[in-house]
């Protein structure tokens, strides 16, 4: 369907009579919560892999590099990759 929606066509037959579900409008709450679900996984593979070059570009280039410099790499990392998906989608 377009714009994403849900069409949900189950057919139930309980004693003899047939039970049809009715169709998800677009916007109702499971899709908002599939969405928001999507995000977050999103959001946390991107945090996950930020800290991971993050601590491998400052291991590389900077040695001596502090584990609060690697929180700020990684947290600009994720901050980018945002910034640059909101450029993408423009």
């Amino acid at each position: 369907m377009p714009g994403g929606a849900v069409r949900i066509n189950f057919v139930i037959s309980a004693s003899g009579r047939d039970l049809v579900l009715p169709e998800r409008a677009e916007g109702s709450a499971g899709t908002e919560t599939r969405e928001s679900m999507v995000q977050l996984r999103i959001f946390l593979i991107r945090a996950a892999l930020g800290a991971f070059f993050a601590y491998f570009l400052a291991r590389f280039f900077i040695p001596s590099a502090s584990p609060g410099l690697i929180v700020v790499m990684a947290a600009l990392l994720v901050f980018f990759a945002y910034v640059f998906e909101g450029l993408r989608k423009r």
